[in-house]
């Protein structure tokens, strides 16, 4: 549990230096917000917790939260790069040149509907 806490403290800590904060006090948070010790496990609720994350430097360039589409329980699913412009302008993946691509190799006659498929952008933070 202690590990968690100060994991929890170090993320505070680069949120606030991506933010702009030269210092913070010693506590950021009190261990009675256990709603930071909350793991996502739904998609609903990760998704929520995307929308509010300021921790990359994305964040403070960003529109929308370019979170995923399609099926929820997909057979397969397709990750890409961060966001494009484009992607952040119209809050959807796997836009552009690449997504046209990409959608004319889906459309082969293997895969011709969508049901089984579910599309997501990776960021690191």
């Amino acid at each position: 549990m202690k590990n968690l806490h100060n994991a929890l403290l170090l993320k505070q800590l680069y949120q606030l230096k991506e933010l702009g904060y030269k210092y913070t006090s010693k506590e950021p948070f009190t261990e009675d917000d256990k709603n930071l010790l909350e793991l996502p496990n739904s998609l609903s609720f990760l998704k929520q917790q995307a929308q509010n994350c300021h921790l990359c430097s994305l964040s403070k360039s960003r529109t929308h939260v370019v979170f995923g589409e399609g099926n929820e329980q997909a057979d397969i699913m397709f990750i890409g790069d961060a966001p494009l412009e484009i992607e952040d302008n119209e809050s959807k993946v796997f836009l552009g040149r690449g997504g046209e691509m990409l959608t004319a190799m889906i459309e082969n006659p293997h895969y011709k509907s969508s049901k089984y498929l579910r599309f997501y952008n990776s960021l690191q933070v």
